[in-house]
């Protein structure tokens, strides 16, 4: 039996004896990864799969003109649009003064961004990256209560 490390996920696996070129690991987000990487390929060498792909984005948006003008009058949708505008125009602004002289970012991680609070910080937030070109995450923080911080008696 061959073993593999998986090019996505780095776990060490076993090789399927039907594929020997195998490089991915069963995981679905390591087959996901592992078509993004196939298509993009594919996108680049294969001018008929790209004007096919081309075609079939075009019809599929000239059957449904009104997709997203719907799509944004959901509330949701609404609600997450006017956060994310938020976040784009601060992030353009920290760009602009995070950058030094050469150009590179000056706050590559900041390890103590937080600090306790003895006031608590419970409610909805959003996660928003300042230096990788990633989505936002919103998240429910919920304070416990004061026997259960950690170095009090009685945690966990």
């Amino acid at each position: 039996m061959k073993r593999i490390d998986c090019a996505h996920c780095g776990e060490s696996v076993v090789a399927s004896s039907r594929n020997p070129k195998q490089e991915y690991c069963g995981k679905p987000a390591c087959q996901r990864a592992r078509k993004t990487k196939w298509e993009s390929q594919k996108i680049k060498t294969d001018p008929d799969y790209r004007a096919n792909r081309r075609d079939s984005q075009k019809t599929w948006a000239e059957e449904n003109p009104d997709y997203q003008k719907q799509y944004k009058k959901t509330p949701r949708q609404v609600e997450r649009n006017r956060i994310l505008q938020k976040v784009r125009y601060q992030r353009q602004k920290k760009k602009k003064a995070c950058l030094d002289e050469g150009g590179l970012s000056k706050n590559v991680a900041k390890m103590d961004a937080l600090k306790f609070n003895k006031t608590g910080i419970s409610g909805t937030f959003w996660l928003v990256p300042s230096v990788a070109k990633m989505d936002a995450l919103m998240v429910q923080i919920t304070d416990i209560k004061e026997t259960m911080r950690p170095g009090v008696e009685g945690f966990l």
